[in-house]
């Protein structure tokens, strides 16, 4: 369904029913042709709808990994931090001046500052790729709605046809039916959440 249904195809499908119903007896039959070519119309918009929702979808996928990496680079630095002022904290108990418990102290200081800001770094590109994975769920929930209804409209271009071909009015009407449910799916990918 990642395919987009062309013009040319529904141009296809109008010209060959469009020969078959001009000597049509049914004239439910004969409005087939501009029936066809308006299902056609509303196809290949809910294919552009579709195609259109999936790369929304793809770039908040994609943004959620940039943040996740955002995120596990600030977590990698406050780990690093964090085991150099442990170990700065460490050599304080064996260093033999003042001087250098001094230095090893000032720079164990100097990490844990640093930690307090990076935590928070990393919580913020966690919360932002949660948002993010979250938004495109919902893309992709619209997007599959969107399929249905391209799927549907095809149905019903298809049922249209054989409707003519074999000049059977109740199932034109079936094939109307389909495509109301098809616009109905377009409505609810436009309304959901």
């Amino acid at each position: 369904m990642g395919e987009r249904y062309t013009s040319a195809e529904a141009m296809e499908h109008v010209e060959k029913t469009h020969g078959l119903l001009e000597r049509s007896e049914h004239a439910l039959l004969r409005h087939v042709p501009l029936a066809a070519a308006a299902l056609a119309v509303l196809a290949g918009l809910s294919s552009l709808l579709s195609a259109r929702t999936g790369e929304a979808m793809l770039a908040s996928r994609t943004e959620a990994v940039l943040s996740q990496s955002l995120a596990t680079d600030a977590w990698n630095e406050y780990e690093a931090d964090s085991l150099k002022a442990h170990l700065n904290e460490s050599l304080v108990v064996v260093a033999t001046s003042s001087a250098t418990r001094r230095t090893l102290l000032t720079d164990a200081s100097k990490y844990r500052a640093r930690q307090g800001p990076l935590k928070a770094k990393a919580q913020t590109s966690e919360s932002q790729r949660d948002d993010d994975m979250r938004r495109s769920d919902v893309l992709e929930r619209r997007k599959q709605v969107f399929d249905i209804a391209v799927a549907l409209f095809e149905i019903s271009i298809v049922l249209t046809s054989v409707a003519a071909m074999v000049r059977q009015p109740s199932l034109f009407i079936f094939a109307a039916i389909v495509a109301v449910a098809a616009v109905a799916s377009d409505i609810f990918g436009f309304i959901s959440q």
